[in-house]
């Protein structure tokens, strides 16, 4: 792991007390709303369509769907709020550096048998000079998620996801699974930490 991901005031699983200071608490706070509202209007919803309209006529809407509830939240919330993992459907959804060393993360930790549902990670750094909070949460592949991004893909959902999505690489993910992560960004007053490269 590089050293940007180790220094400076990062959070993985620890008692609101141990904590920095209550603004770090606040922020922290306001993460897992954010994601715990994404999710579950996401699952909401998408489920709705693909038992009206079926899985191979709602391809679009998870992304259309998850768009419409991260952006809502983002302009009454002021956080920055996607979807990443390290196999995406939409190549819009790639990660960024650092979320890409979180993701490993993720990864091994799940390999040393820690309970990702339970997981997360959290950090002030400096991006492009300016002072940040960035969380990540992942998600974990549930039962419901099978049918577009499991192994035994029906055709019809398998033409149409190649149809929309030519470089899809979000697929043969089996339940509990790491599929990716909520990665959340909050911009903060005051001067970042130096960068540690």
């Amino acid at each position: 792991m590089r050293p940007y991901l180790t220094a400076f005031c990062f959070f993985l699983l620890l008692p609101v007390l141990a904590l920095a200071s209550s603004a770090d608490v606040q922020l922290l706070k306001q993460a897992r709303s954010q994601v715990k509202v994404v999710a579950g209007e996401l699952k909401l919803r998408v489920a709705k369509e693909v038992q009206e309209r079926g899985a191979e006529n709602v391809l679009g809407s998870c992304r259309l769907q998850a768009a419409g509830i991260t952006d809502r939240l983002s302009v009454h919330s002021g956080w920055e709020i996607r979807r990443t993992g390290m196999r995406v459907r939409n190549p819009d959804n790639a990660p960024d550096p650092w979320e890409a060393e979180v993701l490993e993360l993720f990864r091994r930790r799940q390999a040393e048998g820690v309970d990702l549902q339970e997981y997360e990670f959290a950090k002030v750094v400096n991006m492009d000079g300016k002072r940040v909070f960035r969380y990540m949460k992942p998600i974990v592949m549930q039962e419901f998620c099978m049918t577009c991004h499991g192994d035994d893909i029906p055709p019809a959902v398998r033409a149409a996801i190649a149809g929309a999505y030519p470089g899809d690489r979000a697929t043969g993910f089996r339940p509990g699974e790491l599929r990716g992560a909520f990665s959340l960004i909050r911009m903060l007053p005051g001067d970042p930490p130096p960068r540690w490269e």
